[in-house]
């Protein structure tokens, strides 16, 4: 029997596919660390469907371990991740421990659930492992509980948080124990479509550092990381590499830091010594300022995509969200990925506080001038500002009317993926079918889906709405979305997945 259980619940309607992508790394580090330290572990990572969620419920309460720890974002995977708690609550009194992205932001509010014991704010390698000793000698103890740094805990039902923990120097340290998951299945090759030639690539995906030192306003890295990039070494994340190479055949590789060119030599010396192509994130100011010489390096390093944050096309709003980028040089950005044929692929947002519709329009011509470059420029993504608590945005959104979500449940239902969310008051009503019509404008599978007349129709009212910025009474918006949700709430995801591509 495991001493600690560990859980990450997808959401039920995912497909397969869509959580490959992204290994559970959170968990799979802290299962290491709590072995090093002679723990047995018991880790879990499947969707939270009814029936998943009784197994895991049933197992937590035969093999009653020190605690079962699940880890959640803020956004659509809370709703398992709270069902299984209730499960495992009625099962058992084995103390529930919740880690992540959202208890580290909301660490008081999550602790207000009954369903929730202790909640784990931040890197959490060091954090579980004085845990799962603590609750050894002495259960729950909230004497004992007080002296772990980055926890948070009830005594007498109140919640108490001690003190950030500092964050670990040393990330060759610290490995992910992918011992207890088949790693073949979080290769794919669902993304490499838009690279050309590549459709059948085995592509892995690699994190060798944590943090960014970017003073994005909008953030929520600032709240969870502090603006403090840490990386491994050179010598570890190429030998990580190689591993995937040699020992399972991946063909590239996607690093998914948050931001993996904060060090531009680590990032380059880690990229010219792998021999793979291979994709990462990199802010369009220091594409610009590289120029022709540092694109010309990542092309002889085989870099087939770069991911890039553009956020706004107006210039006033990326002075107020701090990016720190121009919307030149995102054109430039652009222009020099479509001139070395490396594929960069663009992400905007709209519904920032204080941004006006004559800013959205600035954004979308950004978009429009991005797509027109050539077939090496893609803007994948035109998403919705999410305030999130800790950042400086949120304080201003706040000031404008935003309510934030006032439960764990409500933060659930809030952040979803699609094209219908809550909107404040202080967003331009037209900009909330921005997502979907860029979405629907852009699919380029109709020619093999079924039923597609209704969507070509749809896609063609698209069309006409994006070139004349015509976003008022926008029933060919509103009418399908109402459709696609129906068919979801009725169960019927592959009809409505058929029809409305997320």
């Amino acid at each position: 029997m495991a001493d600690v259980i560990l859980a990450k619940l997808e959401v039920k309607e995912s497909e397969l596919e869509r959580y490959r992508y992204s290994p559970p790394l959170g968990v799979l580090y802290l299962a290491d660390a709590l072995e090093k330290a002679g723990f047995s572990v018991r880790l879990i990572h499947q969707e939270g469907t009814k029936a998943n969620i009784r197994e895991l419920a049933a197992l937590v309460a035969k093999e009653s371990p020190l605690f079962i720890g699940l880890s959640t974002l803020t956004g659509q995977t809370i709703i398992p991740t709270i069902e299984a708690s209730l499960a495992i609550r009625r099962a058992s009194r084995v103390p529930i421990v919740w880690g992540g992205a959202h208890p580290t932001i909301v660490p008081e509010q999550t602790l207000r659930n009954a369903f929730v014991d202790v909640v784990v704010m931040g890197e959490g390698e060091e954090t579980v492992v004085e845990l799962a000793r603590s609750i050894r000698d002495s259960g729950l103890d909230p004497r004992k509980l007080t002296g772990i740094p980055g926890l948070g805990f009830k005594e007498d039902g109140r919640p108490v948080l001690t003190a950030d923990r500092p964050f670990i120097k040393n990330l060759d340290g610290q490995a992910p124990a992918w011992h207890h998951l088949n790693r073949e299945n979080y290769f794919y090759s669902e993304r490499a479509y838009r690279l050309p030639g590549l459709g059948e690539m085995k592509v892995g995906t690699l994190m060798t550092s944590r943090g960014c030192p970017w003073r994005c306003t909008y953030c929520w890295n600032q709240k969870v990381n502090r603006r403090l990039f840490r990386a491994q070494s050179v010598e570890r994340s190429v030998a990580d590499v190689l591993e995937l190479k040699d020992r399972y055949g991946v063909q590239g590789i996607v690093f998914e830091d948050d931001n993996f060119f904060s060090d531009p030599k680590r990032g380059l010396d880690i990229v010219d010594r792998i021999d793979l192509p291979w994709s990462a994130t990199l802010r369009a100011s220091d594409i610009a300022k590289g120029g022709r010489p540092l694109m010309k390096a990542l092309k002889a390093s085989q870099c087939l995509e770069l991911r890039i944050g553009a956020e706004s096309g107006s210039p006033r709003v990326l002075e107020m969200l701090q990016k720190d980028v121009t919307a030149d040089q995102t054109r430039e950005a652009a222009r020099l990925c479509q001139e070395h044929e490396i594929m960069g692929t663009f992400m905007f947002m709209v519904g920032f506080p204080g941004e006006s519709w004559e800013d959205i329009l600035l954004t979308l011509d950004t978009i429009d001038a991005l797509n027109a470059i050539g077939r090496y420029v893609v803007v994948t993504q035109l998403g919705s500002y999410t305030p999130y608590p800790g950042t400086v945005l949120f304080d201003q959104a706040v000031e404008q009317g935003f309510v934030p979500p006032d439960s764990t449940a409500a933060w659930g239902r809030f952040v979803e993926t699609g094209f219908r969310r809550y909107r404040p008051p202080y967003v331009d009503r037209r900009a909330r079918s921005l997502t979907y019509y860029l979405s629907l404008i852009g699919r380029r599978d109709l020619g093999e889906a079924k039923f597609s007349l209704p969507v070509r129709l749809l896609q063609k009212l698209a069309r006409a709405r994006w070139k004349r910025r015509s976003f008022r009474f926008a029933l060919d918006h509103s009418i399908p979305v109402f459709i696609r949700d129906g068919l979801d709430k009725a169960g019927m995801h592959s009809l409505s997945r058929m029809f409305f591509r997320r």
